[in-house]
Formats: structure tokens, C-alpha cells, sequence
């Protein structure tokens, strides 16, 4: 008999075997995906695919590595007006093989996908391009230099002057 506030489970024999039998199973089935899960955090990283149109071009690690690459373009040439893809660039996240890296290949291609316009002054002599420049500050310098250079010869000073006057 039982006293109050307890209670009496009576199982069958075949349930208490098979519970166990079912837990049993479980153990295995969550230590098999803690090994699978292991081998592929060992083998594969997670990269994002680039595909320039329809076109995989290879795999970056961060989406922006594209943008940063093309703004250090810019700030190495200052006279670039505008830049502009070719194609569509699209990012899919992949498990890619960790023996896989291709970084520089990436931006080699997405290099030759820019459409890149750039500003350049042209110095011109009775309707002849003489120099072309980066821009108007260059072209304009480049100009007092000349002007210089042919009033000091108008006025009969020497070669060594002339040279001597553009270098101070």
C-alpha cells in the first residue's frame, strides 16, 4: 500500500527494455553527427562563392574583400572618375576545401571585369597633344614651367639657367 504523495510506476518488462534499448540507439546517432560534424569542420571552411554573372570566379573569405579591393584601386590612382562592374557579382556561402586559396586569382578576374574611366588633362600645342596629366593643378604647373622656360630663352639666358630656375 501506498502512503500519500507517493506514487507507483509498474511497467512492463518490454517497455523498460525497449526505452532502453531506443536511448541506447540515441547515444549512437548524436556521437556519429558529433564525428561527421568534426570531419567537416576539419576538412572545409565556410568561404562565400563569387560568380560574375553565371561565371564562378572563385571564393573570399568576407563579402566586402571585393569592395575594399576596389576601393584601394581608387586611392592608388587618383585621377580614376568612375568605376564600374561589367556583370552582376553574386555571393553564395559554400563549404569549400581549406587546401583551397585562390584570394589573389578572385581579384585578378574581378580586375578584369572593371570598367574604369579616368580623368586626364591633355597639354596641347598648336593643336597638338604635347604631355597628358593627371589633372588640372599638374597641367596647369607643367604650364608656368613652360611659360618660364620661354621667357627666360627670349630673354637670352643660357641653357643652365633655365634648367637651374625649374629645379628651385
Amino acid at each position: 500500500m501506498s502512503k500519500k504523495g507517493e506514487c507507483y510506476f509498474i511497467l512492463d518488462d518490454s517497455i523498460k527494455y525497449y526505452t532502453k534499448e531506443v536511448i541506447k540507439l540515441l547515444k549512437v546517432i548524436f556521437i556519429g553527427l558529433l564525428i561527421v560534424i568534426a570531419i567537416i569542420v576539419v576538412k572545409y571552411k565556410p568561404m562565400y562563392e563569387i560568380k560574375v554573372g553565371q561565371k564562378t570566379i572563385g571564393y573570399i573569405k568576407e563579402k566586402n574583400q571585393i569592395n575594399n579591393y576596389i576601393e584601394s584601386i581608387i586611392d592608388k590612382n587618383e585621377n580614376i572618375a568612375f568605376i564600374d562592374l561589367k556583370e552582376n557579382v553574386s555571393y553564395n556561402l559554400k563549404l569549400v576545401s581549406r587546401k583551397d586559396n585562390s584570394k589573389e586569382s578572385v581579384m585578378t578576374k574581378i580586375e578584369n571585369n572593371l570598367d574604369i574611366e579616368y580623368t586626364t588633362c591633355a597639354i596641347t600645342y598648336n593643336k597638338e597633344n604635347i604631355a597628358y596629366v593627371a589633372n588640372m593643378e599638374k597641367a596647369e604647373e607643367i604650364i608656368d614651367n613652360l611659360k618660364a622656360m620661354y621667357y627666360l630663352k627670349i630673354h637670352g639666358f643660357s641653357f643652365f639657367v633655365i634648367v637651374a630656375f625649374l629645379f628651385l
